[in-house]
Parts: structure tokens; sequence; C-alpha cells
């Protein structure tokens, strides 16, 4: 994906970020962030402004592999642990449990935007092929498992499982095509 700050004359194609939408859409969730993790407002303020700062100047680094909301919570994150240790507040041992425990939480919202896009994709499939694709893509499950599971082979799952990813591919293709002609 392309994205690109607003030009002067205000034209944007399809593919650009309007960051004053982004600002406006996921303002709340950056301030009660700060909120939660200062308890001061004013300074919460200021964190808040200088994750949009930052996310203004990096936006050109978003690949579009995550959620956009988890990006911005990662440089959030980061804005704190820069405050932080300008202040000296914490110590680094305790730094690195906040770091841990936020990347958890990060982890676990975009695991649920994963699970949903999957689910929209799974759409159409049988129930068996339903199971397999959330057992390995979700689970991380061996096919050796899996085909237990179903009670199918190993191989039977493996082969199954790279065709019908490749028919959701193929699917996915379609459908940006026929977004692209809109």
């Amino acid at each position: 994906m392309n994205f690109k700050n607003k030009t002067k004359d205000k034209t944007k194609t399809s593919n650009e970020i309007d960051l004053e939408k982004l600002y406006k859409d996921y303002l709340k969730d950056i301030s009660r962030y700060f909120n939660y993790k200062t308890n001061d407002s004013e300074l919460s303020k200021d964190l808040t402004q200088e994750t949009f700062c930052r996310a203004t100047r990096k936006i050109g680094t978003f690949k579009g592999e995550c959620h956009i909301l988890g990006w911005l919570r990662t440089i959030a994150k980061n804005v704190l642990i820069d405050y932080l240790r300008e202040k000296k507040k914490i110590k680094e041992e305790e730094l690195s449990e906040e770091i841990a425990m936020e990347f958890d939480i990060v982890e676990d919202y975009i695991q649920k935007e994963q699970i949903e896009e999957i689910d929209e994709q799974l759409n159409g499939l049988s129930d068996e092929l339903k199971r397999l694709i959330l057992m390995r893509s979700v689970d991380n499950m061996s096919f050796k498992a899996i085909g237990d599971l179903l009670g199918r082979t190993e191989e039977w799952a493996r082969v199954t499982f790279y065709r019908t990813k490749k028919k959701i591919k193929e699917k996915n293709r379609e459908e940006e095509k026929v977004d692209e002609t809109k």
C-alpha cells in the first residue's frame, strides 16, 4: 500500500491515508492509553500529540501488514518508553517487563483481527476445510495432528491445506481486481 500525506491541492487516491481522519479515528484510543499509563491528563495530551507527530513522519514506513491501530499503539508505546527513559522514572528491569506486557496486548489484538479476517475468507468452504485452515493457520498445528483429528492422512492435510490456501489467494486477487475497477 502507498500512504502519503495530504497534498496542497488535496487530491488523494484511494491508496492514500487521510492523516486527519487517522487522527480523529484513533485519538481517543491513544489518549486513553496514555491516561491509563500516566494518570496525568496534561502529560497524556503531550504524549498523544507526540505519537501522532511521529506517525505523520513515519507513515511512509507503514506497510499495511498489520492493523493501523496496532501500528499506532506501537508508536505510542515507544513514545512512552522514550519519555520514561528521559525522566528516569523507572528502572531498566521494569521497562523490559512493561515492553513485554505491551507487546502481548498488541499481539493479542492483531491475532483477533487476523482471526476475523480469516473467518471472512473462509465463507463458502466446507466445515472440514474451515477446520483444516484454522487448525494450521491459527493453532499452528502440524499436518500430522490435523490429519489425525480429521480422520485423514498427514499428506491429505498438507495437500488440501495448500490447495485451499491457493484458492483463497486467487479469490482475493479477483476481489482486488473488482475493487480496482470500481
